[in-house]
């Protein structure tokens, strides 16, 4: 019941989200909440959080949104270089801009950069480092592998 009507409300559209640590951990708390409402466990019963997750058979909210935005990363990737998605990701690393003052914005290209810093296996910090991703991104076993490894928590 919870996966077929709750969960897809939850997470509807999370590839377009761009959340930050404490904006995940908000996400996650109120996913493993009705999780534990669901199964009746109250505040006495200790369970960890990865317990939880293996007798529900699910994973964290972050976890799904992470998936989320890379697969749809990756369909921006294969589109044609002349769609203005494609052309917004290349003008975001052709911005000659200087840095601005105050707290650093988040967007989609800042949340993919910092997975790619978690992830540790290349980077997305350039115009070349997108299109090496664009050819990975070309072949789709490939590119599912690489989504595939994004689990991590």
């Amino acid at each position: 019941m919870y996966n077929c009507y709750i969960l897809p409300i939850l997470t509807y559209n999370c590839g377009t989200w761009s959340l930050n640590a404490p904006l995940e951990n908000i996400i996650n708390i109120a996913h493993r909440k009705q999780l534990r409402q669901i199964l009746n466990f109250k505040w006495f019963h200790k369970i960890s959080n990865k317990y939880l997750y293996e007798i529900t058979n699910s994973k964290s909210i972050s976890t799904l949104a992470r998936s989320a935005r890379w697969r749809l990363f990756g369909h921006i990737l294969r589109l044609l270089e002349e769609t203005p998605a494609f052309q917004c990701m290349v003008n975001f690393f052709n911005c000659s801009a200087s840095k601005k003052i105050g707290k650093p914005k988040y967007n989609l290209v800042s949340t993919l950069q910092h997975d790619c810093k978690r992830l540790g296996a290349f980077s997305l910090t350039s115009e070349n480092d997108l299109f090496y991703l664009q050819n990975i991104a070309s072949d789709r076993k490939t590119w599912k592998h690489l989504v595939e490894q994004l689990y991590f928590d």
